[in-house]
């Protein structure tokens, strides 16, 4: 028989401990502990909690508050890239709902909804859930907005972006078409991300003045607002601002960094900003953002996330390697990285003996097993898509790179927004 692990074998004797206790009362310390959650940010340290939670509403068959902490737990964790937390605890939900229903649980069918979309989302980012699996979400997905009176617009909103997930240009147009036949005045729409999603679309499509014009509603005074837009759609706007030689307005885009760069949640975003400063020649800058986000990319539990980010490292290592416009700082910023703590950073960290004629040991090192686990993960997801998508994206874009370094321009100070990723919430969607 399989031994339970240190960390079971200890949260099994606290919940044993909980029930024993003449004066202990469960449910408040379930309350407790969902309290205690609320309080922390987002990340492994409030998940742990919850899940005490949700061990402990098993452990007392209380089935309407396991369902409320893994209510809970599925937001932490799909907020957090933590899809795997998420698709678990939401499939205990819906046969719970499928079983008792609205009368036996106490929670409306559109809160179920709500969080399905979540779900779909993150089951993109987990190349282990066959397409037929994902195709049969997608589908009951559908079946119960159809059942409930739901507008479908959301419905194909989340089939676009699996289709730009796997790289599917033609299938991405076609059900483009039926997207844009629906607003966003569903009830389970959020105008903002129904709005970005054709941001998202063009940019995907290559169609770069058609991403500025999409941009346009949501950069007003008093556009709409969630968790993750505008700050998607300044990072979103970067590349294309970049083919177009818009370089002040990209400066003044670019400066929404300061608004999310201490969430880890939105390492996606980052790593867009970062792929600009590379692809731009701004080798400096580049290093600031590798240099405080490398990290979370190589501890992130979303292999997508982190090929994002490992992805949009490539140009600026390319630049410290192969610019000739880098002779003034070139010793600096090798120092720079030389400074990072990589053996701390990535697993199995080594430096292999460094080819000849190399920039610089590290560099090299660096750059070899930031491919390596490129490659990694892209034949994980095309060996699921049936295509070689996630491989082609790996190298960066050498007609970019040959354009002359530069730096950004300098943009006036403006008062500091408020972040709209309160406590990192951020919702990923890919391109």
């Amino acid at each position: 028989m399989r031994k339970k692990s240190p960390k079971n074998q200890s949260l099994n004797q606290s919940l044993n401990q909980s029930l024993e206790e003449p004066n202990s009362n469960p449910l408040d310390e379930i309350h407790a502990l969902m309290e205690q959650a609320a309080a922390l940010p987002l990340g492994n340290a409030q998940m742990e909690l919850l899940e005490r939670a949700v061990a402990l509403s098993d452990v007392l068959g209380d089935v309407q508050a396991g369902f409320a902490t893994r209510d809970a737990l599925v937001y932490s964790a799909s907020m957090s890239g933590n899809p795997q937390k998420t698709l678990v605890a939401f499939a205990w939900q819906l046969a719970q709902w499928d079983k008792l229903g609205q009368d036996g649980l106490g929670v409306s069918e559109f809160h179920l909804l709500w969080s399905y979309k979540w779900v779909i989302n993150g089951l993109f980012s987990i190349p282990s859930v066959a397409m037929a699996q994902v195709e049969a979400v997608l589908n009951d997905f559908r079946e119960r907005l159809e059942r409930a009176g739901h507008s479908l617009g959301i419905y194909h909103q989340y089939r676009l972006r699996w289709a730009m997930h796997r790289g599917e240009p033609l299938e991405a147009a076609a059900i483009h078409l039926e997207f844009k036949q629906f607003d966003s005045s569903g009830i389970l729409n959020c105008v903002a991300c129904h709005l970005q999603q054709e941001v998202s679309f063009q940019r995907f499509m290559g169609q770069f003045e058609a991403v500025l014009q999409a941009a346009k509603p949501l950069l007003r005074v008093h556009a709409p607002r969630c968790n993750r837009v505008p700050n998607a759609t300044h990072a979103v706007l970067l590349l294309p601002l970049l083919h177009l030689n818009q370089l002040e307005a990209a400066a003044k885009h670019h400066r929404n960094y300061q608004h999310f760069q201490h969430d880890e949640d939105a390492l996606p975003l980052i790593g867009l900003h970062l792929e600009f400063l590379g692809y731009l020649g701004d080798v400096p800058a580049g290093l600031k953002l590798l240099e405080r986000h490398l990290a979370w990319a190589y501890r992130s539990q979303d292999i997508d996330t982190q090929y994002d980010f490992l992805r949009c490292t490539l140009p600026l290592l390319h630049r410290l390697r192969h610019s000739k416009d880098l002779s003034e700082y070139l010793s600096e910023s090798v120092g720079e990285l030389n400074a990072l703590p990589l053996e701390r950073i990535i697993p199995h960290w080594q430096i292999e003996e460094s080819e000849p004629g190399v920039l610089d040991g590290v560099l090299d090192a660096l750059e070899r097993r930031i491919r390596s686990d490129l490659h990694y993960i892209a034949v994980q997801f095309d060996t699921r898509h049936g295509n070689t998508f996630y491989q082609d994206g790996i190298e960066p874009d050498l007609a970019l790179l040959e354009r002359p370094a530069q730096v950004l321009p300098a943009v006036a100070e403006k008062v500091k927004a408020k972040s709209n990723t309160a406590k990192g919430r951020w919702v990923k969607n890919k391109g």
